[in-house]
């Protein structure tokens, strides 16, 4: 029907503006959390290198040691020699650590070439990488007789710290996060609404008259601009109806005695009490004369 066209159009913007208020403290609870998440995230990610070196640089000096005391464990004697190269044997099974030992005329275990173990020859010690099969390996080589080295090699994929559990942690703080930066956001938007409520209620008593409610400035920079606004409008509706009543005070004063007058004339016209011949007539209205241009 026609005549419903105008409701609907009033009931769209005033459903469409208590879905905006609702939604307020829902988006910022949503960006609140988004912006933990992402955060939390993008840590994790750029943690993540760093991690993995840590771990590498600690798996290089724990490999280091092992060669050193294998190295010293040749070089010992004594009734204790078989016992500490055990425990050594052991310990390099358990960390999955090979041991060779290579000549310079012989041949390097697979993978690795003879440029990369020159050092050991002249320095005693080597320490490079190599990679095979989509793998890579540590190598920490030393010299313990004159044509004699020791190499130990150990692939980094045995790390202790690895991929899935760093990606488990990283999980675990996202989880935190978002509940608590959910928390926080709900907060947040409870604050920052609490303000605009107070404003939308003395916007109502405006509405229905009220002109002596005063509002003090709180919250954000702009909802405080928004409040002494609302004084202000306040101020100049009060004036305005104020000179509005002044205005409609005079006139009826003015008006008050020649209505008075009338009306006494009227009521004694009405009784009788006015003789007909007594009665002002007025003259006929004067028309204006119409002037004719002549051509």
């Amino acid at each position: 029907m026609p005549s419903d066209a105008p409701n609907e159009a009033v009931a769209q913007p005033a459903a469409a503006i208590s879905v905006r208020r609702a939604s307020l403290t829902l988006r910022t609870v949503f960006v609140t959390t988004l912006v933990a998440l992402l955060a939390v995230l993008m840590t994790g990610l750029t943690a993540l290198p760093l991690l993995r070196d840590a771990e590498l640089r600690d798996q290089r000096r724990q490999l280091s040691q092992l060669a050193d005391a294998a190295a010293a464990s040749t070089q010992t004697t004594g009734p204790l020699t078989d016992e500490i190269q055990q425990r050594l044997i052991s310990t390099l099974r358990s960390e999955q650590v090979s041991l060779a030992l290579i000549t310079p005329d012989g041949e390097n275990p697979q993978g690795l070439a003879k440029t990369e173990v020159l050092p050991l020859w002249s320095v005693g010690r080597v320490t490079t990488s190599y990679s095979l099969d989509a793998q890579t390996f540590m190598v920490e080589g030393r010299l313990i007789a004159s044509d004699t080295g020791l190499l130990l090699i150990q692939p980094t994929s045995v790390s202790g710290f690895g991929l899935r559990e760093l990606w488990g942690r990283i999980g675990m703080a996202i989880v935190i996060g978002g509940v608590l930066a959910a928390i926080a956001g709900a907060l947040l938007a409870r604050r920052v609404t609490r303000p605009l409520r107070t404003l939308v209620n003395a916007a109502r008593r405006l509405q229905v008259g009220d002109r002596n409610l005063r509002l003090e400035p709180e919250g954000p920079a702009e909802i405080a601009d928004l409040a002494v606004a609302l004084n202000q409008l306040g101020d100049s509706l009060a004036t305005s109806e104020s000179r509005q009543r002044d205005f409609l005070l005079s006139v009826s004063h003015e008006l008050r005695t020649p209505m008075t007058a009338i009306g006494g004339y009227a009521e004694a016209l009405a009784d009788g009490v006015v003789a007909e011949e007594d009665m002002e007539r007025w003259p006929e209205p004067c028309l204006p004369r119409r002037t004719v241009w002549m051509r």
